[in-house]
């Protein structure tokens, strides 16, 4: 196994990456993209091999210029702000196994977290295509988010419990994401402009814009591409429409969540990004709009699909393209919340109870905690919430 990574100006956690899986490779092979602080000097005391690479505004070509220094049979990429779980028996039993000599690529989990306090609870996670087999010749395309192009279908391993822990977003200031957003959007519409029916570029192009206006001017863009029905179309549309319905949420009154919630169930009901993202989106805009049976129908919704995600019930394909905003154990107190006022509004006293029962209030942040205490207040005048007091209130207090 070869570890590749490029790097530039990483000093503060590059160490803590290789530390994590150094044991684990036969190799490393680390490119320097025009560091100005000690990163080559660090990368040398865990591996000889550190090149430099001109910056050429693409991230494909460093890639490549890395995995073309490479000797093992297998290929591993990993960002210098990310570091390997202490779980690795799934990995290592795949690069042993069998299975590693009839797959082209592998498929494992990123868990990106969305706090400084680094709750593994509350990470937004995703599965991305990190190893191929060399002899496939398999290399990067895509100047931003480059990607390998492996194969989804049983070509492919998926390593469900092999994951890397990223933070990087975490620390990120408003002015870096400004810039970071600045530099992406132009390299992905020099993109557009050469492949204009790629939809995952639009995907890219959206996620990457700042302005709700101008993500909307793009998302309504891509339905161009309906009528040419590219190759991924069936995977790369639900995530477009689930990005029209939190576009449309942010844009409210000028526009309508609920048209593209109801073009992402209509066609493609069984989507990750429809049941989990879209539905939390819904629950959402209900509860501010006070439309407590909808509040209900699309949050109920909502936490049966958060617990398929959680089982991994989900198919792989249908997951990639983009990262699930939603499936997080914060968005699950969010909605279990708005569905215990719905209930409290419907006069269904015990579910809200059972509601407010599941959550777990030594978890809750201070926000969700004053909309805890909001519905208790309300339903402690309906039915009889003594013992139920009695269990949180030290909790609510701390």
């Amino acid at each position: 196994l070869s570890l590749c990574m490029i790097v530039k100006d990483e000093e503060k956690v590059l160490a803590r990456c290789l530390d994590s899986i150094q044991k684990e490779v036969d190799e490393i092979v680390i490119t320097d993209t025009g560091s100005t602080d000690g990163t080559i000097d660090l990368a040398r005391q865990y591996t000889d091999m550190v090149y430099t690479f001109p910056w050429k505004d693409d991230f494909a070509a460093a890639r490549n210029a890395v995995m073309d220094r490479c000797s093992g049979a297998w290929y591993l990429s990993i960002d210098a702000d990310e570091y390997l779980d202490e779980d690795v028996s799934e990995l290592v039993a795949f690069l042993t196994g069998e299975e590693s000599r009839q797959k082209l690529g592998a498929f494992i989990h990123i868990h990106n977290y969305i706090s400084a306090d680094l709750d593994k609870d509350s990470v937004r996670s995703f599965m991305a295509a990190r190893m191929v087999r060399m002899d496939t010749g398999l290399r990067y395309s895509g100047k931003v988010h480059e990607h390998l192009g492996i194969p989804t279908d049983d070509g492919s391993a998926v390593l469900y419990h092999t994951a890397l822990w990223h933070d990087g977003y975490v620390y990120v200031g408003p002015r870096d994401w400004h810039k970071k957003s600045l530099r992406n959007c132009k390299l992905l519409e020099q993109e557009l402009r050469e492949h204009p029916s790629s939809g995952l570029l639009y995907i890219q192009i959206i996620e990457a814009s700042e302005n709700n206006v101008t993500k909307m001017r793009y998302i309504r863009e891509s339905f161009r591409l309906r009528k040419l029905a590219p190759a991924g179309w069936e995977t790369i549309a639900p995530i477009i429409y689930c990005h029209g319905a939190k576009v449309a949420f942010q844009l409210i009154p000028k526009e309508d969540p609920a048209y593209w919630a109801d073009k992402a169930m209509r066609h493609f009901p069984d989507s990750p990004f429809t049941q989990v993202d879209v539905n939390c989106v819904m629950t959402t805009y209900y509860a501010k709009q006070e439309k407590w049976e909808e509040v209900q129908r699309f949050g109920t919704a909502y936490l049966e699909a958060y617990e398929k995600l959680k089982r991994n019930e989900y198919s792989m394909q249908s997951m990639l393209g983009s990262m699930l905003a939603c499936g997080t154990s914060i968005t699950q107190i969010m909605a279990i919340l708005y569905l215990a006022e719905a209930y409290y509004h419907l006069e269904q006293y015990q579910r809200s109870r059972s509601s407010l029962e599941s959550i777990n209030v030594s978890r809750l942040s201070p926000r969700h905690a004053e909309g805890y205490l909001s519905v208790v207040l309300k339903l402690g005048k309906k039915i009889d919430l003594t013992d139920l007091l009695a269990r949180i209130g030290t909790h609510i207090l701390e």
